[in-house]
């Protein structure tokens, strides 16, 4: 299974590039530092058209630094992040957080 992670501190955005690649309309695109990027931390990280703009190599949000990955179909997977940058913790047994 492929999902997406951002690498970068600062947070998970898409370029207006990548915004436009993915279908998002301009008026829902935010002006931020270095061009229009757009913020929306509900995207399905295991979205196939969102994997597919990642992988197109479009340049990145100005604090987003997107990559995929790819891990084991059927584990379960938790995002975790800290300051915008996130990680990834995966198992083939069920994860509980305390």
């Amino acid at each position: 299974m492929k999902l997406v992670l951002n690498r970068a501190y600062g947070g998970f955005a898409l370029s207006e590039e990548q915004a436009k690649a993915y279908g998002v309309p301009e008026e829902d695109m935010f002006d931020g530092f270095g061009g229009k990027v757009y913020y929306n931390y509900d995207l399905e990280r295991t979205d196939p058209k969102l994997i597919e703009v990642i992988e197109l190599g479009l340049e990145n949000a100005w604090a987003s630094s997107l990559d995929v990955v790819e891990i084991p179909d059927g584990v379960h997977y938790k995002i975790q992040e800290y300051d915008g940058w996130e990680y990834l913790i995966w198992s083939e047994s069920e994860i509980h957080f305390v």
